[in-house]
């Protein structure tokens, strides 16, 4: 792993998809790596802000505190940080999503992902001028 590198979190408790969207992000040239818990997801956002420039959450975790509530703490802890929500179960965008989150319904198209780490990049680089 390169700790200077920009890196996409992805945070997804089904381990096969997690691989699957981690090789999709990583199609942009950026690192991805997955976590299944949002405490593992929190640990490594605390661990590496920095290099940390989007985060990717399911809507339905297996934890007591779902994507949703995920976004919202990662959008007023780490403002720098692109936010994606992605569902299975519906095709509408929650209303509860952070304002900056987009949102993908399943199964989302890999050109969609890739624009999302891009994206990503870009608005974290702003950040820093």
């Amino acid at each position: 792993m390169t700790p200077n590198l920009s890196t996409i979190l992805i945070v997804e408790d089904d381990i096969q998809l997690a691989e699957v969207t981690c090789a999709v992000v990583e199609l942009s040239g950026l690192q991805a790596v997955f976590r299944t818990s949002i405490a593992e997801a929190v640990d490594y956002l605390s661990r590496n802000p920095a290099t940390t420039v989007g985060l990717l959450t399911d809507i339905n975790l297996m934890t007591p505190m779902g994507g949703i509530e995920l976004a919202t703490y990662v959008a007023a802890e780490w403002p720098r940080v692109a936010i994606c929500v992605t569902s299975g179960f519906s095709p509408e965008r929650p209303a509860r999503l952070p304002p900056k989150a987009i949102f993908l319904a399943k199964p989302w198209k890999p050109p969609e992902l890739i624009s999302f780490a891009e994206q990503a990049v870009v608005a974290h680089a702003a950040w820093q001028d």
